[in-house]
């Protein structure tokens, strides 16, 4: 299990994570959000643009 939104907390641009969320499967991780993965998405980067590792 793999857990990925919070990956956009960190500064990664939340385009990105259909593809990270594909590429965990291919190699056999299942991504993990304890919501929707878009709301979970919509959340983390609130919480980026908030702490300033995402432009606001």
């Amino acid at each position: 299990t793999a857990f990925v939104s919070s990956i956009i907390e960190s500064g990664v641009d939340p385009s990105r994570m259909e593809g990270i969320r594909s590429q965990l499967k291919s190699i056999g991780l299942e991504p993990y959000d304890c919501l929707n993965p878009g709301l979970m998405d919509y959340i983390a980067t609130w919480t980026a643009k908030r702490s300033g590792a995402l432009p606001a």
